[in-house]
């Protein structure tokens, strides 16, 4: 892991011209600008090509409207507006307290879940003992000689949780192409299957057959009395000496493969991915497990089926790299925590790319956000889809709005006079405004060549202008009807005193 930042390149890019952009918004003004647009104006969300730009922008407002607000469901095309309008209508802002996440004790601190979460040595112990058990068994127990396992999930990049499986990837050589391996595969699962159904494994306690699937085999086992769940897949070696020029070389091939055939070697490129995430600080690796122990609780909570672990872990790490990726002990693990969720608010808009470790433009062509590459597999997103994206966000805005994290903002003369506490009190609920239909046209412009935001005169007295004048009569009208219901309250309750005392 490279310790110098980059300036991130190609994030944007024109199909005419090539010219690259840092946002999505530079690059649709460079689109739709009769001044600076080169050739025919094409949607950079898919293959729509159009000479009018008015045509481009329906285009895109009526097909790609796909980043909706967490309050208020509206809808915006532009990651650029998107985020603006989070910040600046409801205010988010990076602002957190000292309370537990969901699930954490009231007094334990994120210390005190790092060591609730983290596993015992043990764990690691045993699941090498399984490797090597279970490479001494194909190597004299089956026809499979020419092999290798290597270990990969969170156990190999040691960002594991207490529970969690045992990922193995069998490498096996005698398969030179990748075709006469995809023709075997079943073959090889069906085999392997057989041993652990007639308990060949005699080595192994509790061994037990749970199921199969097209790409692994999935049984559980203990070597030395800790029961684990093991999942064996099958793969080819395809990086023997792992350099820069051959992994190249492979993504060139794999491009030219179908969709299916590059499904069958996402698990040879394990490797990779276990020495891209293994590399980064401990402490790092505890913030991960954090993470993970939230977006674990989401995914259950909301039934999120797509948000993966690995995102999180590339979620973490990009924020790492982008902090000029501090040693192990200048990570404060508090604010790390804080600043990813604050991430997450976002998750709609990730856009989460690798430029240190290939051009992503060269075996891909530009897709909606949001978008978290593999870094070892350039045609993987792993990102959520955009409807688990948005459970993720509203859970995440969900802990910093408890806060009352609400942003300054500018107030009339008529606000000042009433006084409006949702916009100067910091401990009330972030306020949501009504759901408005699709407004494609910001309140802000963009500067291009400095991608800044710059507030039009006009557009900033309306924001800043824009009081509920009803507000304060319907408070005066509600004062009105507590003080009737008290006074009648009152009255019944004399007159219940008086009817007593007469009785008597």
């Amino acid at each position: 892991m490279t310790k110098k930042k980059t300036k991130s390149s190609g994030l944007y890019k024109c199909k005419e011209c090539c010219k690259d952009f840092q946002t999505d918004l530079a690059l649709f003004q460079h689109l739709t600008s009769r001044s600076m647009r080169c050739g025919n104006s094409a949607c950079f969300y898919c293959d729509y090509d159009e000479s009018v730009p008015g045509d481009l922008s329906d285009h895109i407002k009526t097909r790609h409207s796909v980043f909706e607000c967490a309050f208020c469901s509206k809808k915006f095309f532009l990651r650029t507006h998107f985020e603006g309008h989070m910040k600046r209508e409801e205010g988010i802002v990076n602002s957190w307290r000292d309370d537990p996440l969901p699930g954490m004790d009231d007094t334990e601190s994120f210390s005190e879940l790092i060591e609730r979460l983290n596993p015992d040595a043990v764990v690691y112990e045993e699941c090498h003992r399984i490797k090597e058990k279970l490479e001494w068994f194909m190597h004299h127990n089956t026809s499979y000689k020419k092999c290798h396992i290597t270990m990969a999930g969170s156990i190999a990049k040691q960002t594991q949780s207490r529970k969690a499986d045992v990922d193995l990837i069998l490498f096996l050589h005698e398969y030179k192409t990748m075709t006469t391996f995809i023709e075997s595969k079943e073959a090889i699962i069906e085999r392997i299957k057989r041993h652990v159904e007639n308990w060949d494994m005699n080595w192994a306690h509790g061994l037990r057959f749970q199921k199969s699937t097209p790409n692994s085999i999935q049984f559980e086992l203990s070597v030395s009395g800790t029961s684990m769940d093991v999942d064996l897949l099958p793969a080819m070696q395809l990086l023997r000496r792992n350099s820069s020029s051959e992994r190249d070389a492979l993504y060139t091939n794999m491009k030219s493969m179908s969709a299916k055939e590059r499904k069958h070697c996402v698990p040879c490129l394990s490797e990779l991915q276990v020495e891209f995430v293994q590399n980064v600080p401990n402490t790092l690796k505890d913030v991960i497990r954090i993470i993970k122990y939230w977006i674990k609780i989401v995914r259950k909570d909301e039934s999120c089926t797509t948000v993966r672990c690995y995102f999180c872990e590339l979620v973490v790490i990009d924020y790492w790299v982008k902090n000029d990726s501090p040693d192990d002990h200048e990570i404060d693990i508090d604010d790390y925590v804080k600043q990813v969720l604050y991430r997450l608010c976002f998750c709609q808009s990730l856009r989460i790319i690798w430029p240190d470790t290939y051009n992503f433009l060269k075996y891909r062509s530009e897709e909606a956000e949001p978008i978290v590459l593999d870094p070892a597999n350039p045609f993987v997103n792993v990102a959520p889809n955009m409807k688990d994206a948005l459970r993720v966000s509203q859970c995440a805005i969900k802990l910093f709005e408890r806060y009352g994290t609400v942003k300054p903002k500018h107030l009339s003369s008529r606000q000042l006079a009433y006084r409006n506490q949702a916009y100067i009190c910091p401990t009330v609920p972030l306020q949501r405004p009504a759901a408005v239909a699709i407004d494609m046209r910001d309140s802000y412009s963009y500067d291009v060549s400095t991608g800044t935001e710059v507030m039009s005169s006009v557009n900033a007295q309306m924001h800043s202008s824009n009081p509920s004048s009803k507000k304060p009569a319907k408070s005066l009208y509600v004062w009105r009807c507590k003080l009737l219901l008290g006074l009648l309250l009152g009255f019944l309750l004399v007159l219940g005193v008086i009817l007593w005392s007469v009785r008597s």
